[in-house]
């Protein structure tokens, strides 16, 4: 949980640079935070007279925040910090040893230290491992003086301070202030490094190489000889415009007959391998599924990569619509003989609309695949997302509720077309319960008005009111969903619960999976809960797993099966 504190320094100006603080836990977070000090750097500049601040930590769940709060009055400066420390107000004082200190009301003090520059610093890279099997680029600059920085470019952590010794025998030893301490071992034998990552129980090996200043992020682009051709693809929607793509072929003879081909639907406005915080997962899909035999194609959505855009005429390029149009491609598709069977599937916009458009396409795919697909409108998921979050942070859980109601109320004032006088009205009764709930202020005209501008956004309400049990009911063919247990947007057994009984209400067939430690892409997730933009692989290998398991054509037979 992430709270607000509130931070004093005790001048007027002249705080600039970068200071590191080696905080020691509270006794009440001892449970939440078990390393041996919460290590967190504060950046101050000066902008036009103003102080412009930003926190970075590798615990708490916060990797970097800037701090727009910077409220500078005679003698102190106030900051907020996103940071979850049990609510506690520090202030940051100049000691009679002429270094600053910071403090706690509850009497723990640390030297706030600049932090020095690196003198002839080395470099050592390589992949430190996190969750399941996944990485993320690590580079460790050891100064001459004998201090340390690590970057991590994946989260965009760079010249973070960490504690550092080398032994006598010349091993590197560091230890990253992450909620559990993360200890890395390595020995240098000539330009490599051989050792050990210890966090907590477990112990892992790891490589650094010296010199080596960057790391590829995220290395997807198969390399070398792949057993799969591809074919840059142009076709045309129901409206005049086409859609550009890659189709994917799997060498002759890796199935039994035909291969079956998937279509892997983005969401709108994405392109066509899904691409998003660097990930590109519907390219690594496509890559997997050739490799076991299952051809694929994919498209950049209308206006996006080398599509036509939407032509304006038509509205907003909404969910709904987007999902006519993967149902006509997919029906020219199923004309093509090249292949044994047609399965549409996506990753959560693009699974909604892959289910949507598997309903249009009844009995005549053979297929369905639901990664991160949502089961309840979109307003609902918000909402309760909010609720949860009141909940979490103390709030009655019937007060929290009533909020919830309120603005779903709004949402749905707003889908009937009610004018904006009635939804002002709405949006004030929603903002005003918010604010007496959670003991904010009464909501300003601006914040209404900006709520009400927001909703009535081309698309937007047709987008938070569209209802997934409406068509998951009439698809057809055989369903795989996924979802991810660590999803912080989606219930996932819940929403994989609610697709089941959708799907089966009217006797369809669904093989349903929430796999543990996946994010709402089915991105690994580290124990820590950090980010999963730190991680290289795009999906959890048991997501991977699951899908070649279900989609697998029969194999044709290898020289030793034959007698």
């Amino acid at each position: 949980m992430i709270t607000s504190v509130i931070l004093s320094v005790a001048f007027a100006t002249g705080l600039q640079g970068r200071y590191v603080a080696h905080m020691p836990p509270v006794d009440d977070v001892v449970a939440q935070h078990t390393n041996a000090g919460n290590v967190f750097v504060l950046t101050f500049e000066q902008v036009d007279g103003d102080t412009v601040a930003w926190l970075t930590s590798l615990s708490g769940g916060l990797v970097q925040a800037p701090l727009p709060e910077v409220v500078v009055d005679d003698d102190r400066t106030q900051l907020h910090l996103p940071l979850d420390l049990g609510g506690k107000i520090y202030s940051i004082n100049s000691g009679d040893d002429g270094q600053l200190h910071i403090a706690t009301d509850q009497g723990l003090s640390a030297v706030l230290e600049p932090i020095e520059p690196l003198t002839n610093p080395t470099a050592w890279a390589g992949d430190l491992p996190i969750a399941s099997g996944d990485v993320a680029p690590i580079i460790l600059h050891v100064g001459g003086s004998g201090l340390a920085r690590v970057d991590m470019p994946a989260i965009s952590l760079r010249d973070f301070p960490v504690t550092f010794h080398q032994h006598d025998d010349g091993t590197l030893e560091f230890t990253l202030p992450t909620d559990q301490p993360t200890t890395v071992l390595a020995k240098p034998v000539g330009k490599q490094a051989e050792g050990m990552v210890t966090r907590g129980d477990a112990m892992v090996p790891i490589t650094l190489r010296r010199d080596l200043e960057s790391l590829p992020l995220r290395p997807q682009e198969p390399v070398g000889e792949v057993p799969w051709t591809s074919q840059q693809v142009r076709m045309p929607l129901r409206i005049e415009t086409e859609v550009a793509g890659t189709l994917v072929l799997p060498q002759a003879g890796m199935s039994l007959g035909k291969p079956p081909l998937v279509v892997l639907i983005t969401g709108r406005g994405q392109d066509r391998d899904g691409t998003e915080d660097g990930h590109r997962p519907l390219l690594v899909l496509a890559d997997r599924l050739a490799r076991i035999g299952v051809a694929s194609i994919r498209f950049d959505a209308p206006g996006a990569g080398d599509s036509d855009s939407w032509p304006s005429i038509n509205g907003p390029l909404t969910t709904k619509l987007w999902s006519l149009q993967v149902s006509g491609l997919t029906e020219q598709l199923l004309e093509d003989d090249r292949f044994s069977e047609v399965i549409v599937a996506g990753l959560a916009d693009g699974a909604l609309t892959a289910a949507v458009a598997a309903a249009r396409l009844g009995d005549d795919i053979q297929g369905v695949i639901l990664l991160s697909c949502p089961a309840f409108p979109l307003a609902v998921i918000e909402a309760d997302h909010a609720r949860r979050f009141m909940v979490d942070r103390g709030i009655d859980a019937e007060a929290a509720a009533g909020v919830m109601r309120a603005r779903l109320d709004f949402v749905h004032r707003a889908s009937r077309g009610m004018h904006e006088g009635a939804l002002r009205e709405s949006a004030a009764q929603w903002l005003s319960l918010m604010a007496v709930t959670t003991g904010g202020q009464r909501p300003s005209d601006a914040a209404i008005d900006a709520a009400v501008g927001r909703i009535l956004l081309p698309g937007r309400i047709q987008l938070l009111v569209m209802e997934p049990r409406r068509y998951l009911p009439r698809i057809q063919a055989p369903l795989l969903g996924i979802w991810g247990l660590s999803d912080d947007i989606l219930d996932a057994p819940l929403h994989a619960d609610t697709a089941q009984e959708s799907i089966e209400s009217l006797g369809g067939t669904a093989e349903m999976h929430v796999v543990d430690r996946a994010n709402s892409k089915l991105r690994p997730v580290p124990e820590s809960g950090r980010s999963p933009t730190s991680v290289r692989r795009t999906f959890l290998p048991d997501v991977l797993t699951i899908i070649e398991a279900w989609s697998a054509p029969p194999q044709a037979p290898t020289a030793s099966d034959t007698p």
